[in-house]
């Protein structure tokens, strides 16, 4: 490096060099290396987070559909809303042509 800046006449361009190499090319290099790292940092942060929403949401969804079962086999087991013939026209009204008129 000292052969190369003795061949530079001018002391100006010297110091540019001499700065160019010794600062900014270091600097960009490290800088160039910090954001691929934070890229792969935020990277695995995001696929994390969405990962941990869709458990979420499926374990909702699973939440409502075990609620909803549970909801069916109560009326379904209940012996007043089977024998209540206003209750089997709200279910069956739209199905059955022959539904019980209410009374």
């Amino acid at each position: 490096m000292g052969r190369l800046l003795r061949r530079i006449p001018r002391l100006s361009l010297q110091l540019f060099l001499l700065i160019l190499v010794c600062v900014i090319f270091p600097i960009y290099l490290m800088l160039h290396y910090l954001r691929g790292e934070f890229e792969d940092y935020m990277r695995e942060e995001i696929s994390g987070r969405v990962i941990q929403s869709i458990s979420k949401s499926e374990e909702e969804i699973y939440q409502v559909f075990r609620n909803m079962a549970s909801i069916s086999t109560a009326i379904a087991s209940n012996e007043q809303l089977i024998d209540n013939e206003h209750f089997l026209n709200i279910l069956y009204g739209s199905i059955r042509h022959d539904a019980i008129p209410c009374r």
